[in-house]
């Protein structure tokens, strides 16, 4: 699971970490980058949306995992 950290200005994510282990990912390493006409594709519809002050709906599931994964981690960690 990926957080993905855009910049403000143009919507391009600058990086990834990793919800568990909070280390920083590059683009090179980021493992759905196989296409870059696919990405700019997707990436060009998620800019298009956050302009408008909105999500992308394809990325609505991951968002709501990512936000289920990181209360749980922190539930979880606070009871040891």
């Amino acid at each position: 699971m990926l957080r993905e950290f855009p910049d403000p200005v143009t919507g391009f994510p600058l990086r990834w970490e990793a919800a568990k282990e909070g280390s920083a990912i590059s683009h090179s390493e980021h493992p759905h980058v196989a296409d870059q006409a696919e990405l700019s594709r997707y990436q060009a519809k998620r800019v298009a949306a956050r302009r408008a002050g909105s999500t992308y709906a394809f990325d609505l599931p991951g968002m709501l995992k990512l936000a289920l994964t990181m209360k749980w981690i922190a539930a979880t960690s606070g009871s040891s």
